[in-house]
């Protein structure tokens, strides 16, 4: 058990510096991303923390890029945006985004 501990303590510590996403705003009613989420991009891609299930993924560059896309924008917008970054058509990204979101469905992960 030791051993976890140990890894949270890394992952609060990982988290603290060169967030994409700010820290959850305590005086809002209303939970968003930030209260959900913490990513933060890396020379490998980037991690993706979930606060309350306190997953932590690693990322490759594309799922990052398609996780900071969606957090910034939403799925409607990520996609017409995703497209312009890799210069390729809407339903090309569209599916891409599907089995990005499948993937982390499958592990009851909810963006």
């Amino acid at each position: 058990m030791r051993t976890n501990k140990k890894k949270m303590t890394e992952v609060r510590m990982m988290t603290t510096e060169s967030m994409l996403i700010s820290e959850p705003d305590k005086d809002s009613g209303a939970e968003t991303i930030s209260d959900r989420l913490v990513l933060r991009e890396e020379p490998f891609g980037g991690l993706l923390f979930f606060r309350r299930s306190r997953h932590l993924l690693r990322l490759n560059h594309s799922a990052f890029k398609f996780v900071e896309y969606l957090t910034r924008y939403g799925e409607a917008n990520a996609v017409e945006k995703l497209a312009d970054y890799y210069h390729t058509d809407s339903q090309t990204i569209s599916q891409d985004l599907s089995e990005v979101l499948s993937v982390l469905r499958k592990h009851g992960l909810e963006i």
